[in-house]
């Protein structure tokens, strides 16, 4: 019996969600927590991988090293 192909989820379905305009800027706890929710992940989880996308940023920016992060 041939197995059957995993579906992959469609980039276009995140695209489709409804984005409304912030009427007042968010705290760093409050981004976490909402993506967090929208994502459906741990707030712990999310914050390690900003966490992590800082130290990855610093080191692309820091004296000696290539100077821009793309």
């Amino acid at each position: 019996m041939a197995a059957k192909k995993a579906k992959k989820k469609s980039a276009k379905k995140a695209s489709t969600r409804k984005v409304t305009a912030v009427k007042a800027p968010m705290t760093k706890s409050a981004m976490l927590d909402q993506i967090a929710q929208n994502a459906g992940l741990a707030r712990k989880q999310v914050s390690a991988v900003f966490d992590e996308l800082a130290t990855l940023i610093e080191s692309h920016l820091r004296k000696g090293s290539v100077g821009q992060f793309t």
